[in-house]
């Protein structure tokens, strides 16, 4: 009888961890992201990353990437929409800088952008979280934050404080995570590197 209600304290405690395990992981405690090719880093999203020239993104997402400026000389920036998975995503492109002038111009992506609520970052910030959580996300990281501003006429910007944004630079300060907010909720992810520092 004693070996019977031992067996059974044995198979409880087993149950109990058991359940507290599968707890944890669907409350995302455990940071739990998933698929991994739809988590979005300071370097890309999946196999789709930062670097990349337009025709490897084409080769790996097996279609053809439009630039939205590519028949104007001397663009140094430029956006298309492409598809990644299930995701759709906005491309920044500029070109691959080159010692040799005589190198023909290869585009590349230097940042990509997402308002996909399938994407989250390796910390689960997702979309929709609250400012809140992306702060605390990134609490040991460098952070630059404030409002998105708008040109009200031919002179004027002005803030605008229902859109705001969240720049969480890498410890190299070479490429950020940017999250834009509306309404103090996460609308978009975007990977960049950075430009004008």
């Amino acid at each position: 009888m004693k070996k019977f209600i031992l067996s059974l304290v044995i198979i409880a405690v087993f149950v109990a961890c058991d359940s507290k395990n599968n707890k944890d992981s669907n409350t995302g405690s455990t940071k739990s992201t998933g698929n991994s090719d739809y988590i979005i880093t300071k370097n890309g999203i999946g196999n789709l990353k930062i670097g990349m020239s337009v025709d490897e993104a084409e080769k790996l997402l097996g279609q053809k990437i439009s630039l939205k400026h590519a028949q104007e000389e001397d663009i140094w920036y430029d956006t298309a929409t492409a598809k990644y998975k299930d995701i759709n995503l906005t491309l920044y492109f500029q070109p691959r800088y080159t010692e040799n002038e005589n190198d023909a111009r290869v585009m590349e992506i230097f940042g990509l952008a997402t308002n996909s609520p399938l994407c989250k970052t390796a910390t689960g910030i997702k979309i929709g979280d609250s400012k809140a959580a992306v702060l605390a996300a990134y609490d040991e990281s460098p952070i630059n934050m404030g409002p998105e501003f708008e040109q009200v006429n031919d002179t004027t910007w002005l803030p605008n404080f229902s859109k705001f944004y969240i720049n969480v630079r890498d410890t190299s300060f070479d490429k950020d995570l940017i999250f834009k907010l509306d309404n103090k909720k996460v609308s978009s992810i975007e990977a960049s590197i950075v430009l004008g520092d």
